[in-house]
């Protein structure tokens, strides 16, 4: 028998990870692919899909045949909605695209999208939730806390640490060993030398923090 599927967020990242699950999960047999949720109900309505939005976050009461992916790229909002409903039973797929480079002793956390090119080397963690998008490199080593958000290109370099709720712009980079505090917010481009305070913006090169 096969699962309702449902991809939370129908904005850039939500639609991105409907692409990444087309390649990467079974629609034939293991899920039946059944839409979008997302607060905004014409959230789809300049763009050509073949599935629309079908409800609300808000509101949407989960059945024991639900799965979820969930698609939203900040974490904030990503955090509340994943908490709210896994609160009331919800389950979360794990999508890791076959494009996608992952090397020895690699864990991913549930819940955790893995989009195509990025590569994973070895002995690192990814938490719960954390979205690894395009091209991305996580070396060896290297952590990532529940429901970050690591865009394109950025470069997380031997034993680097990024906590909880991080936001990390496209090309952005954190040097060996440097810890990112929960929180924070590193600007696209910015190369982290130093740790990185709980909260904290930084931009540039080397990173500094901003008011």
């Amino acid at each position: 028998m096969s699962m309702d599927l449902y991809i939370i967020g129908a904005g850039g990242f939500g639609r991105e990870v409907y692409s990444w699950a087309c390649d990467a999960l079974d629609f034939d047999n293991t899920y039946n692919f059944c839409g979008f949720l997302d607060d905004k109900p014409d959230a789809l309505l300049n763009f050509d899909y073949p599935f629309g939005v079908v409800g609300k976050v808000d509101g949407f009461r989960p059945n024991d045949s639900d799965r979820f992916l969930l698609g939203l790229g900040m974490p904030g909002p990503k955090r509340i909605v994943a908490e709210n409903l896994l609160a009331q039973g919800a389950r979360f797929e794990t999508l890791i695209h076959p494009d996608a480079v992952l090397g020895q002793h690699v864990d991913v956390g549930t819940g955790a999208i893995i989009c195509p090119g990025a590569v994973l080397s070895c002995d690192c963690v990814i938490g719960d939730f954390s979205g690894i998008n395009m091209h991305a490199t996580i070396s060896h080593d290297a952590k990532i806390g529940k429901f970050s958000q690591i865009s394109s290109y950025v470069d997380l370099t031997g034993g680097a640490e990024v906590g909880e709720n991080v936001f990390m712009g496209s090309h952005a980079s954190v040097l060996p060993g440097v810890q990112v505090g929960d929180n924070a917010i590193v600007g696209a481009g910015a190369v982290c030398t130093k740790d990185v305070p709980t909260g904290a913006t930084v931009i540039g090169v080397p990173a500094r923090a901003i008011q």
